[in-house]
């Protein structure tokens, strides 16, 4: 528990600079206010709870729905604050970030944010799918592709539904998108 403490303090820490520059290698991030406005977006949670399931292994989440990895498996029996969830929504927003950058387009920070919240929520193969949408089309066909992930499986494989947070959701993200 204490290496496990130790561990987590460290990778704050580091966290804690990521959150304070909000600047990924190449000079592009997401800003201050999409960090707090994905934590708003998101339900917080300081202990694990089941998330769905992948190819029928059980998924858990923490904080501002950080999906445990199979490194983190510690974090299915700890607490964490808010702030702990925040360093762990930091991180995760990197990732995407990465992602963003790497498509090589040139963003308003508007798209910039809303492509960030957009790939944490629907997941970064979605959100390739609306960056190549933007290169190839523009942006009006952009967000008409980030309009349509609005749909939730209530039961693994069953049926999709129309979810109204995910349509609340999708009307900010294109909201932000377009400012």
């Amino acid at each position: 528990m204490k290496s496990n403490t130790l561990i987590f303090a460290a990778v704050a820490a580091g966290l804690l600079l990521l959150v304070s520059n909000n600047v990924t290698a190449s000079g592009n991030g997401y800003s201050n206010n999409q960090l707090q406005q994905t934590a708003n977006l998101e339900t917080f949670s300081p202990q694990a709870h089941p998330d769905g399931s992948l190819n029928g292994v059980q998924l858990y989440s923490i904080g501002y729905g950080h999906q445990i990895q199979p490194n983190e498996q510690y974090l299915l029996n700890q607490t964490i604050t808010q702030a702990q969830a925040t360093q762990l929504l930091a991180a995760d927003l990197q990732t995407v970030a990465a992602a963003i950058n790497s498509s090589g387009q040139n963003l308003t920070q508007g798209q910039y944010d809303a492509l960030t919240d957009f790939g944490y929520n629907a997941g970064i193969s979605a959100m390739n799918k609306v960056l190549a949408t933007l290169q190839s089309s523009g942006p009006d066909a952009a967000t008409a592709e980030m309009a349509q992930y609005i749909y939730w499986h209530p039961t693994p494989g069953g049926a999709a539904v129309v979810n109204q947070d995910l349509v609340n959701r999708r009307n900010i993200e294109i909201q932000t998108f377009n400012s």
